[in-house]
């Protein structure tokens, strides 16, 4: 039976992928032994992209090491057919001093045995990329001087290697890291990169009103931060910027920010330093929980700093000592957003917030060379439980007491961050989903906008109001059974 070519083995793929609701990609890591901590960063780096484009995208991350079993045939050749190789969509392959152990595979032109596993897989994607089947090769070559146990001939090597790929036939493109850290960072980027070359164009249908969804009955909050941020880098440039968004847990803090990344921030980096790479980067770095001020205060620096380099010696926790590192000053608009779970609203976390705001980022200089920093502080309400005792009075006073608070905290003050504290997150009401389905879905008939709000009402037994997290499930249910041909998403909130 002949074998069929390349191209209906991909259009084959195609076909069986567009069918699925979930488009599924294969990654393949290629490293050896001496950058087991970058390849350490590939799955969280994954985990990271699939936060950012919800369920319409999968990236399934495959490595030597997960199929590594006791086989008769020469090694390279096992993790070739365990892992499907042939049958991948991207490939990453990372270096730094070391080519590996000989693959019992060899080069179809020279004869020559490969000299790690890398290098095989290198030259097996090249040849899928040359037929269409892999989409893109993604290149990494560690900086960082090689030990001085390092063998000389797989210095070579890898030396080698890199040459020809800058200057020889096999020229290409690759870029260079120093810590695991900043690879992780870069790969981070250029992932999203690499599929967003061809996702779009088999599956805007459902990426476009995935981020619809995010942004029902957001309007006030989205004006408010487009008030206040286009004037701060209009006429505050180098400064720090700060939001406070807050509201109970499960009204969507986490997509609200995840829609301001995909669209407005984007929008305006661009329209900020037009004809540059106006590269928007974003870190969420973990806010300490629970202790004392004193102990929360000591490791949030620390926090912070691992977010771009954890393997940092230095004492100097900073934020000079953080803007200074090469991972941050890779794009031109950082954004560091933080997850603050309340339970309960404490004087250790206001003052926290307050010696964060203030001191900690507030008296960094300004810096128009320094990439424009951007914090949003996601604070999630838990609130106390209504069975330890407090009855719904209490519940409200406290619920007060807090928005109270928090307006202090985001007063204009001489020295500190820009701060802003926008409008709380509160569940939506039918008659919101009603405008929105007019608005961005063009459902022309204001009878048949209430039927389907009716609907996604009905699913949960609510009468006038749902949380947003809940909500945005069954509204991409329902975008999925609507035209969405000229779709609005060029207005001022698309």
């Amino acid at each position: 039976m002949p074998l069929a070519s390349p191209a209906r083995v991909r259009a084959q793929k195609d076909a069986l992928r567009s069918a699925r609701r979930t488009l599924l990609l294969r990654l393949f890591v290629g490293g050896s032994g001496d950058v087991s901590a970058e390849r350490a960063r590939v799955p969280p780096v994954v985990d990271h992209f699939h936060r950012g484009v919800g369920d319409e995208l999968r990236v399934d991350v495959l490595m030597w090491e997960n199929y590594d079993t006791p086989d008769w045939r020469p090694p390279q050749t096992a993790i070739f057919d365990n892992v499907r190789f042939d049958d991948i969509d991207l490939f990453v392959g990372v270096f730094w001093w070391r080519a590996g152990t000989p693959t019992g595979t060899f080069d179809p032109e020279t004869g020559e045995e490969y000299p790690g596993g890398t290098f095989a897989e290198l030259a097996r994607a090249r040849e899928l990329y040359r037929d269409g089947q892999v989409r893109r090769i993604l290149l990494y070559f560690c900086d960082r001087p090689p030990p001085p146990e390092a063998d000389p001939e797989q210095v070579r090597r890898v030396t080698e290697l890199r040459e020809r790929l800058e200057s020889g036939p096999e020229r290409a493109f690759y870029r260079t890291f120093r810590t695991a850290e900043d690879f992780a960072d870069q790969l981070r980027d250029d992932l999203a990169a690499a599929t967003d070359e061809f996702v779009p164009r088999r599956r805007a249908p459902a990426v476009i009103p995935q981020f619809v969804a995010k942004l029902c009955d957001r309007y006030s909050q989205e004006a408010d931060f487009a008030n206040f941020y286009t004037a701060g880098l209009r006429d505050h440039r180098g400064a720090v910027h700060a939001c406070v968004l807050w509201g109970d847990k499960g009204e969507g803090h986490e997509s609200f920010v995840e829609r301001l990344l995909a669209t407005r921030l984007r929008r305006v980096a661009e329209r900020a330093w037009p004809g540059e790479d106006a590269r928007v980067a974003d870190h969420e770095p973990r806010w300490p929980e629970g202790g004392t001020f004193a102990e929360m205060q000591r490791r949030l620096p620390r926090l912070l700093m691992d977010e771009f380099d954890d393997g940092y010696m230095d004492g100097d926790l900073s934020a000079a000592a953080v803007t200074a590192l090469p991972a941050f000053r890779r794009a031109r608009l950082v954004v560091l957003h933080h997850d603050v779970q309340v339970t309960r609203w404490t004087a250790a976390t206001e003052r926290l917030l307050a010696w964060y705001l203030d001191e900690y980022w507030g008296t960094l200089p300004p810096d128009p060379e320094r990439p424009e920093i951007l914090l949003i502080i996601k604070l999630v309400y838990v609130g106390p439980p209504a069975a330890g005792g407090q009855d719904p009075a209490a519940r409200k006073a406290a619920r007060q007491r807090l928005r109270r608070e928090l307006a202090a905290l985001c007063e204009p003050r001489p020295g500190g961050c820009r701060r802003i504290l926008l409008p709380e997150l509160e569940p939506v009401r039918r008659e919101d989903v009603e405008d929105w389905l007019e608005k961005h879905c063009q459902v022309d008939e204001s009878s048949r906008a209430r039927e389907l709000a009716a609907e996604v009402f009905h699913v949960s037994g609510a009468t006038e109001r749902r949380p947003m997290e809940e909500l945005e499930d069954d509204l991409r249910e329902l975008l999925k059974r609507i035209d969405f041909t000229g779709l609005d998403t060029s207005g001022e909130f698309g």
